[in-house]
């Protein structure tokens, strides 16, 4: 059972609850809420909800890249520390993430060929999965991408323990 609390910063409220990971210790967990203090504890409640709520995942072989990217957004880059602009840049990653066969892959299955194979085309370029050509990415796109998948696939290996142990 999660516990948490808030408190005020300047002129906003922020809510924090304290998880237990897999060894037995306590984490914590802190998110931005609004200048209401009623409002950031409602937030609260419903944030510790959907983390009980979420923290036993069905059958995990049957999970795809794009629902643990969509995991990951919901219950460790939203209620994160990051700026706003920082979260959308993510989002929006994983949504042009999830529009490639990689994101309907199955988590399982997914080796490091396939994420080599996917940046080498984000890299450098091909025939998208609908025809049309892509040209290469930017330096700049391809570091959101390595964020975002290298932060999504610790989150999967730690603590949703959805795959074991992998480095990219």
């Amino acid at each position: 059972m999660a516990k948490g609390s808030v408190r005020k910063k300047g002129k906003k409220w922020y809510g924090r609850f304290y998880i237990e990971d897999e060894s037995g210790r306590k984490v914590q967990k802190e998110f931005a809420g609004t200048e209401s203090k009623a409002e950031t504890e409602a937030m609260l409640r419903k944030a510790i909800a959907d983390y009980e709520e979420k923290q036993f995942v069905g059958k995990a072989e049957n999970i795809t890249v794009g629902d643990m990217l969509d995991m990951w957004v919901e219950e460790e880059l939203k209620p994160g520390n990051l700026s706003n602009g920082t979260v959308m840049s993510y989002q929006g990653t994983v949504n042009r993430i999830k529009q490639y066969p990689i994101g309907k892959r199955k988590l399982k299955t997914v080796t490091a060929d396939h994420l080599q194979a996917f940046i080498d085309f984000m890299s450098y370029g091909g025939t998208n999965p609908d025809g049309t050509t892509s040209k290469p990415m930017s330096k700049g796109y391809m570091l959101l991408f390595s964020a975002v998948l290298q932060n999504s696939f610790r989150f999967a290996v730690f603590p949703k323990k959805l795959i074991t142990g992998v480095s990219i």
